[in-house]
């Protein structure tokens, strides 16, 4: 008896600690977009627009011929954007990842019908 009802706890606690996982990544797409939204806005294009010319200044001031300062700095631009587009690769596969949310239902619907024949 007691060894039942330590497995029902057991896996009340996991049914538990699976809908928390489960809520959390309902919400992770919300508020990646909403991190990428504080990222893109107004003020942060205007500073890496003045990264990317004062880099440009320092490469002329430096004597570096035009041509190749041109490509130095369409290099670190592309560089700067780097971050932004991993950040949109990893929403676009937690996007995808909504079918391991319903693999997680179906994991949590087999343990609820598991514990209904246990207790019959």
């Amino acid at each position: 008896m007691a060894e039942k009802r330590e497995k029902f706890e057991d896996v009340a606690e996991l049914r538990e600690v699976l809908n928390v996982i489960s809520e959390f990544i309902e919400k992770l797409p919300k508020i990646l977009n909403e991190l990428i939204s504080a990222l893109y806005a107004a003020d942060m294009g205007e500073k890496l627009g003045k990264n990317i010319g004062e880099y440009y200044k320092k490469l002329k001031e430096s004597g570096i011929p035009d041509e190749v300062a041109i490509k130095l700095t369409e290099a670190y631009a592309k560089e700067a954007q780097t971050p932004m587009k991993m950040l949109g690769e990893l929403i676009s596969r937690f996007g995808r990842g909504r079918d391991w949310i319903e693999k997680l239902e179906e994991v949590k619907e087999k343990k609820r019908k598991t514990e209904e024949n246990e207790r019959s």
